[in-house]
């Protein structure tokens, strides 16, 4: 057997390894921070239209568990806090979330493309004075994965996100985008 023979047998081995990661019965552990957000848009403008956050960090534990091939279901937590001017003052706020997702990888490489949806519940407490505020978050994610092992992958991803303000009847939209990784087992 030649060298090149050799080769691409190792590299196709080495490439059928690494399609197992999103097969039925896999455990998913995975965290991701926040990159940015775009400019909200608002659909009442006022409390919200008078905060600029000029500093953010957010951070999402996932867990979750492949139902079939690609197919992803799990509970997500955010937490995330905030710093900026409001109403003329520098305050901040943070957040928690929790929520399903559910994720569908599209292709059997080691780069592996994605879409998710979930749907998450917020508590946000500022520290200005004002009471905790519920919200309802729908998240529209696509993104990609890079396989780095069999078990370990890096994540980007881009979202549409939708809130839903409960005590004030408004909703806010905005593009987020984060950057994560995955342990598969």
């Amino acid at each position: 057997m030649t060298f090149k023979k050799i080769a691409i047998l190792i590299i196709i081995s080495i490439s059928f390894s690494t399609f197992s990661q999103t097969e039925k019965g896999t455990f998913f552990i995975g965290a991701s921070n926040s990159l940015f957000d775009f400019k909200k848009k608002i659909s009442e403008p006022l409390f919200f239209n008078q905060v600029d956050y000029e500093d953010k960090f957010k951070i999402s534990p996932t867990l979750g568990f492949f139902i079939y091939d690609k197919l992803l279901v799990g509970i997500d937590f955010s937490y995330e806090q905030f710093t900026g001017n409001i109403f003329g003052s520098e305050e901040n706020a943070n957040t928690t979330e929790i929520g399903p997702f559910i994720k569908y990888y599209f292709l059997e490489t080691k780069l592996k493309p994605f879409s998710t949806l979930s749907y998450l519940v917020k508590k946000w407490s500022p520290n200005f004075g004002s009471n905790e505020e519920s919200l309802q978050t729908l998240n529209i994610d696509i993104g990609c994965s890079y396989f780095f092992s069999k078990n370990i992958s890096l994540e980007f991803s881009i979202a549409y996100e939708r809130e839903y303000i409960t005590n004030f009847s408004r909703k806010i939209e905005f593009i987020s985008s984060s950057i994560g990784f995955g342990i598969f087992i």
